[in-house]
């Protein structure tokens, strides 16, 4: 259910024809929503300077978490889902003041640089960097991407290396520490440790194919929700693997773990191989063929899919309902704008038909 209920979220609203009335209002939740988040999260930030809000055992900056306050990844969560539905919102408002638009993503934003949520951004820029490689075949759209990505990172590094803007010096960090990153570097050896681990334990040839079982190795559900909710799933029958504490182990030894979520050995991608192998692999990537090929027609759906391969690279973001089920009605939403304008033209055309056989037959 972790991994597959964002599909049937997304099945039940193309599933649903829906009247131009009933998609507004629906759009309207959303945003509606999307837009509580971001203002609670900004909301938080004085009122946890000024002390008046208790962070738990987080920093000051990770207990910015919008709605999702307090909630283990909230802040990532959190500033995600304010960044792809203020997209949404820039890309389709367009009876809507440009300033307005571009103001909301703006306050996306800055939720991001004070929550420090720096990996967002490295995973929505990835993305569309992705993007433009999959329209190779259309020149000027590769052309376009391209000139936009090098404009935007470029002018992003000049505000990083030139501006003293509270959340942008951490970025410094990992511009400097190119050390890290060799193949010899601690971020590459602490990120492929899960792997090595889940090998380890494989026992059968069967391994490779089903895996270690659900929950056994770095998925949410083995990582986070058998070791936080095993009260309640032990009596259900719920068993547990080595892996997933031996995981536990290396990041709590690990000061580049514990800095940034960016270098978890524990990540959705190798935890659906540990847990179900490649044959679970497969059909979950089957899935978003699907999903890529069938429903999401235009870049911006493509971009969200895109967003969520990339998060799973990183940590269990793939997982979190709060993120996936925001994904999956914002693609929803895009599918059903298309249908409602295809229909409309449909009855323009018979219209004009049924007017132009009227004016034959007079």
């Amino acid at each position: 259910m972790i991994l597959i209920e964002p599909f049937l979220l997304l099945l039940a609203i193309v599933c649903i024809p829906l009247t131009t009335a009933s998609f507004k209002k629906l759009r309207a939740w959303l945003l509606g929503s999307a837009l509580i988040n971001l203002l609670v999260a900004l909301i938080q930030k004085p009122l946890i300077d000024a002390g008046r809000l208790s962070v738990a055992q987080y920093t000051p900056q990770d207990a910015i978490q919008g709605v999702f306050y307090l909630s283990g990844a909230g802040g990532y969560v959190s500033c995600s889902v304010s960044i792809a539905v203020a997209l949404y919102y820039f890309l389709n408002a367009k009876t809507v003041s440009i300033w307005m638009r571009v103001f909301w993503l703006l306050a996306a934003f800055y939720q991001m640089l004070i929550s420090d949520s720096k990996q967002v951004l490295v995973v929505f820029v990835v993305a569309w960097v992705l993007l433009s490689f999959t329209k190779i075949h259309n020149f000027g759209k590769v052309l376009m991407y391209f000139i936009g990505i090098v404009i935007f990172l470029l002018s992003f590094y000049w505000a990083v290396q030139n501006l003293d803007i509270p959340g942008l010096d951490g970025f410094k960090l990992w511009f400097s520490r190119t050390d890290l990153y060799g193949p010899d570097g601690e971020a590459v050896n602490l990120k492929l440790a899960g792997i090595r681990i889940i090998l380890s334990y494989y026992k059968s040839p069967l391994n490779w194919l089903l895996g270690l079982g659900p929950g056994h190795t770095v998925s949410r559900l083995g990582g986070w929700f058998f070791r936080d909710y095993w009260d309640l799933l032990a009596p259900l029958g719920a068993t547990t693997h080595p892996v997933s504490m031996e995981s536990w182990t290396v990041v709590n030894a690990s000061w580049l773990a514990l800095s940034s979520s960016m270098f978890m050995p524990l990540f959705t991608w190798v935890g659906i191989w540990g847990d179900l192998g490649f044959l679970g692999l497969g059909a979950y990537l089957y899935l978003g063929y699907i999903l890529w090929s069938r429903l999401a027609q235009d870049d911006f759906s493509r971009l969200l899919i895109l967003t969520m391969f990339v998060f799973g690279l990183i940590f269990t973001q793939m997982e979190e309902a709060g993120q996936t089920l925001t994904v999956a009605f914002l693609i929803g939403l895009q599918w059903q704008e298309r249908q409602i304008a295809r229909q409309a033209r449909e009855r323009s055309l018979h219209l004009n038909a049924d007017a132009n056989s009227s004016l034959e037959f007079t």
